[in-house]
């Protein structure tokens, strides 16, 4: 039996960390694509959504502080996760979202 995949594509947004000014003058984008297996329970789906925003987010060594690295990709995954869980529209993945402190607005777009 095939599961049910969706593949969502979101624009990653460069951003910089406050120690590289170069890189905020000119953010550059790349498309991430997430793979969601739709027949698994919402909290599955949400918490792979997570997982994959994580690694997507992941920063380039700007700077030796692991604590300002660390908050640079958490903003960037929660961005990521508010744009992958409207998109998908699933009622079930959203209140996932809402019980874990992440607010949807709108369809992601």
């Amino acid at each position: 039996m095939r599961t049910s995949q969706t593949l969502i594509a979101v624009t990653l947004t460069a951003f910089a960390m406050s120690l590289a000014p170069a890189v905020a003058e000119s953010p550059e984008s790349e498309t991430v694509t997430f793979e969601i297996e739709m027949e698994a329970p919402a909290s599955d789906i949400y918490d792979t959504i997570r997982q994959q925003a994580w690694t997507a987010c992941a920063p380039e060594r700007l700077s030796s502080s692991v604590t300002t690295r660390a908050n640079v990709q958490r903003r960037c995954q929660n961005r990521l996760v508010r744009r992958v869980v409207a998109s998908l529209g699933e009622p079930a993945v959203t209140e996932q979202a809402r019980l874990n402190g992440v607010t949807i607005i709108g369809n992601g777009s």
